[in-house]
């Protein structure tokens, strides 16, 4: 994923895009402008300057407005700036002033007071989106398809998926020339997100037979055949992969390496494991965005279908390591416990679940830890005689619907909590909601793990607070309420 862009600076670049700047005439002096218009929209300013010190002219613009200026917390010493910006609001002008210098305007009861640009990134979003709305309102045509293709950017940044298509579908049908295409691609790429492969495969073959659309064809039919794997066509994805390596050898690194792992993912869907791994050896794949967790999970695949089910799962258990989604980790972490049982190796399941509890993304793994110990001849009849053997057990009890003997064990396992690292004891609190859910209801489940997540600060405990509380209310079909719970509302 881009890193989120400095909003203030974007916001003072593409403003300016509207208003060419002043033209710098050598060895002419400094040169300041400022003039207030009446106009029914309201107050309009002008503002030409060249090579005027930033002080100077944020305390001329302040004076002409009837301000006072609180520059305290911004440096503003040795900045100059040359500009031409006609009937512009206030609000404009100072964005592209101060903007420009990684600085925000902050207008309150008559006074313009100055600071540095904000550090979260989801402010920072919010604001280039600002900045490009007014690039849009304004500009040219040119100029607004390019805006309408960097707030969809944005708006994939901060997972507003639904938005971003929509931008994209619209541009796609009424824009023109290479923003059309590009909206088009976007659109495409944004119902893979979305999981709809179908819909997605259409945009990418609309694009693949444009020829007007060289920049993009190429990658759409790479696209279309990623789309095809899904859509249970594999033998599809290698024939477009096919076409791309005799027509379109001289791909860049990242496509290079992007087609390897498509062709890769293809195979192994083709049950053709040998050939999934010698084509990830072929090659440099690092140029691929997230190459190295891609490539475990491919490799992984590859070595299950052969049969190696004890290297898979040590495969899975890597990518579950570097995996960034919650979902994504919880799932390989299964996987590699699933296939370390199948492969005999009891031992190496025990090291899964435990690895993925420190992780906080064990739920539903006391079955499987379970089937181990009972292997490995663990009497679990037996009273445990440690805290962590307790909170093993009542996890799988949990599993096997025995309420009733979780419902004692994470009694007193919650009163001993203390004692144990933030992570266990979001297992703790984590199982006896569940129990809670089946015994009082869902809201009484909640409001403990609600209250607990108050308590801890460990980021891995959080996450299984709250990866418990998403599933429990998909458990009762809320799946709004999930989402939430997974960005730790609840």
């Amino acid at each position: 994923m881009k890193r989120a862009p400095t909003s203030c600076r974007l916001a003072a670049a593409v403003l300016a895009l509207l208003a060419p700047a002043l033209a710098a005439q050598a060895g002419s002096e400094p040169l300041l402008s400022i003039v207030r218009h009446e106009a029914p929209a309201g107050l309009r300013w002008t503002v030409l300057c060249q090579d005027v010190p930033l002080d100077e002219l944020l305390d001329a613009l302040a004076r002409k407005a009837g301000l006072s200026l609180d520059a305290s917390g911004a440096s503003l010493a040795g900045a100059t700036l040359t500009l031409e910006l006609r009937q512009r609001p206030l609000e404009e002008v100072l964005a592209v002033v101060l903007g420009s210098q990684g600085l925000v305007p902050e207008l309150a009861r008559r006074t313009l007071r100055v600071t540095p640009e904000p550090s979260d990134p989801q402010e920072l979003l919010r604001l280039a989106l600002a900045a490009w709305q007014v690039v849009e309102a304004r500009g040219d045509g040119h100029a607004v398809a390019r805006a309408r293709l960097a707030r969809g950017e944005l708006l994939e940044l901060r997972g507003e998926l639904e938005d971003a298509y929509a931008l994209y579908a619209e541009l796609a049908l009424e824009g023109a020339g290479e923003e059309r295409h590009e909206a088009t691609f976007r659109a495409g790429r944004v119902l893979q997100r979305l999981g709809h492969w179908a819909e997605a495969a259409q945009h990418f073959r609309t694009l693949a037979g444009l020829e007007e659309a060289v920049a993009l064809r190429t990658r759409a039919r790479l696209e279309l055949a990623r789309c095809s794997i899904e859509l249970g066509d594999a033998k599809s994805a290698v024939h477009l992969l096919n076409f791309l390596a005799a027509n379109f050898p001289e791909a860049d690194a990242t496509e290079l390496a992007e087609r390897r792992l498509v062709r890769a993912r293809a195979q192994n869907a083709m049950q053709q494991h040998l050939e999934a791994l010698r084509t990830l050896e072929e090659g440099d794949l690092e140029a691929a965005p997230e190459a190295h967790a891609r490539t475990l999970a491919l490799r992984a695949e590859a070595l299950q279908g052969l049969g190696f089910e004890v290297e898979a799962a040590r495969g899975w258990l890597i990518f579950a390591r570097d995996a960034a989604r919650p979902e994504e980790r919880s799932a390989a972490f299964r996987r590699a416990a699933e296939l370390a049982l199948a492969g005999g190796d009891e031992l190496g399941a025990l090291f899964v679940c435990r690895e993925a509890a420190r992780s906080g993304a064990d739920e539903g793994l006391g079955a499987l830890a379970h089937q181990a110990r009972v292997r490995l001849g663990l009497d679990e009849d037996e009273p445990p005689a440690t805290i962590q053997e307790r909170l093993t057990l009542a996890e799988s009890l949990v599993v096997r619907g025995d309420m009733e003997r979780a419902d004692e064990l994470f009694e007193g396992l919650y009163r001993a909590r203390g004692a144990l690292p933030e992570p266990d004891q979001a297992r703790i609190v984590a199982g006896w909601a569940r129990v809670l859910a089946e015994r009082s209801g869902l809201a009484a489940a909640v409001q403990l793990l609600s209250q607990s997540r108050r308590t801890l600060l460990d980021p891995a405990a959080l996450r299984g607070l709250d990866v418990a509380a998403a599933a429990l209310f998909e458990a009762e079909g809320r799946f709004a309420e999930a989402a939430e719970a997974y960005r730790g509302n609840y």
